[in-house]
């Protein structure tokens, strides 16, 4: 799949020094979660918000653009050999 939107926000924002993702949020008028999401590829940003992401992590906008009409989300995590209560499932205990 290459490089996705959210790896390379993530990238942007941390190498801006000092840019933790609860500031990075604040900078947006938004919550640590929505960008997380982004980040994660859990989350397309609208035309807008990829936009003031460009800006706080000064970049042209057309730099993202391309990762942006390509993106997927995430698939959710493989959760099959998960622990509940301390024991597998499968443990017939």
């Amino acid at each position: 799949m290459g490089e996705t939107l959210g790896y390379r926000l993530r990238e942007l924002r941390i190498a801006k020094p000092y840019l933790r993702l609860s500031e990075a949020a604040v900078l947006l008028d938004s919550t640590p979660q929505w960008l997380s999401k982004i980040e994660n590829d859990r989350l397309k940003p609208t035309p807008d918000a990829l936009a003031g992401l460009a800006n706080v992590y000064g970049v042209d906008v057309a730099e993202l653009i391309p990762l942006w009409e390509r993106w997927e989300q995430a698939p959710p995590p493989d959760l099959s050999d998960s622990i509940c209560s301390g024991r597998r499932i499968n443990d017939g205990l």
